[in-house]
């Protein structure tokens, strides 16, 4: 997969309105985070980098009681901050858009 695939999910995790509750334990399915995310729903490739980032702790298990499925727990997701950030230290592609947005920042405030 490519980084800047990975970058556009992870940026619209994190600039999502529902950023609050993906953030606390009043999670989101797995199918909410694909919207979110902007993938396609049931994408292999999103769910294979998921699984990754969830084996690197980056999201945590939670549940929800469905109204719509007689009060059955469904299995839900919440972004755990630290393991997240570690991981978008990490990326070279995020550094590189991390420094350009603060370089912007500086310029605008001269």
């Amino acid at each position: 997969m490519k980084e800047s695939t990975e970058l556009i999910w992870i940026i619209n995790l994190i600039t999502s309105p529902y950023i609050k509750r993906l953030f606390s334990k009043n999670s989101a399915s797995i199918k909410e985070l694909e919207i979110i995310s902007g993938s396609a729903t049931n994408n292999k490739v999103f769910r294979k980098w998921f699984k990754e980032m969830l084996d690197k702790r980056c999201f945590e298990l939670g549940s929800i009681k469905s109204v719509n499925y007689n009060s059955k727990e469904i299995q839900t997701y919440f972004v755990n901050k630290i393991n997240f950030l570690k991981v978008l230290k990490n990326m070279d592609l995020f550094n590189k858009l991390y420094k350009v947005s603060y370089e912007d920042y500086l310029s605008l405030k001269l």
